[in-house]
């Protein structure tokens, strides 16, 4: 998994550009909701999720953890056939 964007990485780029009035105090109030220390933070999240989900890895992990979890429920179901079975009574 590429980890680049999270936070305190070192990072030696800059990326620059200019933003309305506007549009900066929709970018605070998005990293406010979303958690982010800064709106350099929020946009590098923003742009890591949308270049993933572009490209399709966000349904590649999504495909592998329905795999993990298949796997799961797999050995759970073997778990519980293997152990032994209450005697049925019969009621009469």
């Amino acid at each position: 998994m590429d980890t680049s964007y999270l936070p305190g990485r070192r990072r030696t780029r800059m990326i620059s550009f200019r933003v309305s009035d506007g549009e900066f105090e929709q970018l605070k109030a998005k990293l406010e909701a979303e958690g982010a220390r800064s709106i350099s933070d929020y946009v590098r999240l923003m742009l890591w999720r949308s270049s993933n989900t572009a490209l399709g890895v966000s349904g590649m992990r999504l495909s592998e953890d329905i795999q993990v979890l298949g796997a799961f429920v797999r050995r759970v179901t073997e778990l519980l056939e293997s152990l032994p079975q209450p005697p049925q009574t019969h009621h009469e």
